[in-house]
């Protein structure tokens, strides 16, 4: 997926999505700082798939949801498969 990053870094934005949300407590005020910016779906090895998208300038970051079986389910990019770039 490609994420849309609202005043925070990638890895800021990494630990925001790898800190588990604590039983009781509120969730956090105000919306989240990204917002989802386009992607597709995981894919069978051997296929291919093109994106094209339309991005405003600024922040974003792309990364993979998929959960890792060989790391107890961990996504991708909590594992690495995480790039922050910039749309000028």
């Amino acid at each position: 997926g490609i994420v849309r990053l609202k005043g925070i870094t990638v890895e800021q934005f990494k630990q925001f999505m790898s800190t588990p949300p604590q039983p009781g407590a509120a969730p956090p005020a105000g919306p989240p700082p990204f917002e989802d910016a386009g992607g597709f779906q995981g894919m069978m090895p051997g296929q291919a798939g093109w994106l094209t998208l339309d991005l405003t300038a600024g922040e974003y970051a792309a990364l993979c949801f998929i959960p890792s079986p060989a790391n107890r389910g961990a996504p991708h990019f909590a594992l690495g498969m995480l790039k922050g770039f910039t749309v000028r």
